[in-house]
């Protein structure tokens, strides 16, 4: 038997050993889990620019090199990172402290943190700051109530809810929030509708359900980061989605349970910390009748349900599907039935409507024209929290009974004299697609009531004015009228219940006094007139009777005496009649 050459032995071991590294190098990249082409920010401590120069050939672009601590920072994939273990680079966690340039209007945790501070100290009458619950890193998921008294719980005022930031790396949802919070707030006391919202409702934020994820994508260079940091048996898939972690439909199609998925929808149905808080407070908050979810990018007003492609009741599907609707129009978004988009189970809204009664959406914010990226430039962010502004307000007023979105509602009527005229104005919370306002008008409370504009008003303000010229001294009622295309709706009554103005009421007073002389004169000077007449009728009657009648008396000489020689002494007859026509009788 041929001995075996002892060199020959270490080359068949090597080879074997070859093999059998390759092989685990084969198993081990099988086990690297499907996400493992996302890259981490990472500084890797060297000695000089050989080591630098391996680490360059490791196939990832450098992005900086410190020499004063002759370190490089890169972007490594799971693969990359285990070559620098194999090299015996030591390396940490590079975190980016802010975002990139193109977002420097964004919020990190810490700018969030003080910018919410400012506001609370600045309002500390109208917003309240308060925990849901802690995370599996400890932060605190905050909530802010915004109300006329913020500091209590008011059950008797009907409420929203507004929760953003569900994915880590939807970082519009945040600014949308922290920025809906401000305008409410800077609002209060400046705008009319605003200020009567806080009065009558209470809003709350969340600015963000998934903290962790939140601070995780922005300290780790935005790595596309979606869930929680909640562990799982795995040690290298971190995190649950949240927003497939609610109980109706739970683990159905559109979620996971492997737990390196992005959309794993955890071990079971509230597993999460941030999914039990969610409950938990919208339990204790009887007074929540709607709740709107912040998503990105999708350009989308989404409602139930999501886990199944049937529909929800044919009324509450009605209901739902006209706030989308109403909500779209200061948006622009695309109202849509969530499954009809794609089917995905455990969703907040299936939950949200079915489980704890609330009409639910989910708005998809995208930026002009659907353009939508996960990580938005300043310009795109900024065209989001326009759109919003309106829409979350909008939201706010309906919540107070969401089947009015079905027809017309107002939160101001009024009506008041101005000059001898009566200004109706009513500015509505919601209005139908279609008709118009009437103005109606009676002389009591009881009526009967009488349309007074000609042409029916057009739809579309969001304050109405109408002027009814009356003048007279009357106290009249008002109702406006919404003539939709299927019904009519009719809010008031209310009054002018104001004296109308002095100054008015004194030309009034004296032009009517002014007729009444003028009159009064006019028959005092027939009166005059008349007497006059009679009088001077009288003293001709009594002359000509003086002149005319026979004395009884016989003194010839007072009666008229014809004189045929002198014709300037007495009145005598006309040459053409007849002298017997001047006698005196027979």
């Amino acid at each position: 038997m041929p001995v075996e050459h002892p060199s020959f032995k270490a080359r068949k071991f090597h080879r074997a050993a070859i093999v059998f590294c390759a092989v685990m190098s084969l198993l081990l990249i099988a086990a690297v889990p499907a996400h493992s082409g996302q890259r981490h920010r990472i500084r890797i401590m060297t000695a000089n620019a050989q080591e630098r120069t391996a680490v360059a050939n490791l196939g990832m672009a450098v992005e900086g090199v410190d020499l004063s601590d002759d370190s490089v920072v890169i972007r490594a994939d799971e693969k990359t990172l285990r070559k620098i273990e194999a090299l015996g680079f030591e390396y940490f966690p590079e975190a980016q402290t802010d975002f990139p340039s193109y977002m420097s209007d964004y919020h990190d945790e810490q700018e969030m943190l003080d910018a919410l501070n400012g506001l609370t100290a600045a309002y500390p009458d109208i917003i309240e700051e308060f925990s849901i619950g802690a995370t599996v890193e400890g932060r605190e998921i905050l909530t802010y109530r915004i109300s006329d008294n913020a500091d209590q719980y008011e059950s008797d005022e009907p409420a929203l809810l507004v929760a953003a930031m569900y994915h880590a790396r939807e970082h519009v949802t945040v600014e949308v929030a922290l920025d809906f919070i401000a305008y409410m707030l800077e609002g209060y006391g400046a705008d009319d509708y605003i200020t009567w919202l806080v009065d009558n409702r209470e809003i709350y934020v969340i600015v963000r359900v998934n903290p962790d994820g939140h601070t995780y994508d922005v300290d780790n260079d935005l790595p596309y980061w979606r869930k929680n940091r909640a562990l799982t048996s795995l040690p290298y898939c971190i995190g649950t989605d949240i927003n497939r972690n609610f109980e109706v439909g739970f683990g159905g199609d559109g979620s996971s349970s492997d737990e390196c998925d992005e959309v794993y929808h955890g071990a079971q149905a509230f597993s999460e910390n941030e999914t039990q808080s969610l409950r938990d407070f919208i339990f204790a908050h009887e007074n929540l009748t709607m709740a709107v979810n912040l998503h990105t990018y999708g350009g989308l007003i989404l409602y139930p349900w999501g886990h199944t492609y049937d529909d929800i009741s044919a009324q509450d599907l009605l209901i739902h599907s006209s706030l989308a609707g109403e909500l779209a129009r200061t948006t622009g978004y695309t109202p849509l039935k969530t499954s009809d988009l794609y089917l995905c189970s455990g969703v907040a809204v299936d939950w949200e409507y079915s489980v704890a009664g609330l009409a639910a959406l989910t708005i998809e914010m995208t930026g002009s024209n659907g353009y939508g990226v996960f990580y938005p430039d300043n310009s795109i962010m900024q065209d989001a929290l326009e759109k919003m502004r309106p829409t979350l307000q909008k939201a706010a007023g309906l919540c107070a009974d969401p089947t009015m979105v079905l027809g017309a509602e107002l939160w101001r009527l009024s009506a008041a004299e101005d000059s001898g005229t009566v200004i109706v104005a009513w500015s509505p919370i919601v209005e139908g697609n279609g008709g118009g306002w009437n103005v109606l008008r009676a002389p009591a409370e009881e009526g009967p009531f009488e349309q007074i504009n000609d042409t029916l008003i057009t739809l579309g303000q969001s304050d109405y004015e109408f002027v009814d010229d009356n003048s007279r001294r009357q106290v009249y009622w008002y109702k406006v009228e919404y003539a939709g295309l299927s019904a009519t709706q009719t809010f008031g009554p209310v009054s002018a219940d104001v004296e109308f103005d002095d100054d008015v009421n004194d030309d009034v007073n004296d032009d009517i006094d002014d007729d009444l002389d003028d009159d009064l004169n006019d028959d005092l000077d027939d009166d005059v007139d008349d007497d006059v007449d009679d009088d001077v009728d009288d003293d001709l009657n009594d002359d000509a009777d003086d002149d005319w009648i026979n004395d009884d008396t016989g003194d010839d000489d007072n009666l008229p005496i014809a004189d045929d020689d002198d014709d300037d002494s007495a009145p005598t007859a006309s040459d053409d009649e007849d002298d017997t026509s001047n006698s005196c009788g027979c």
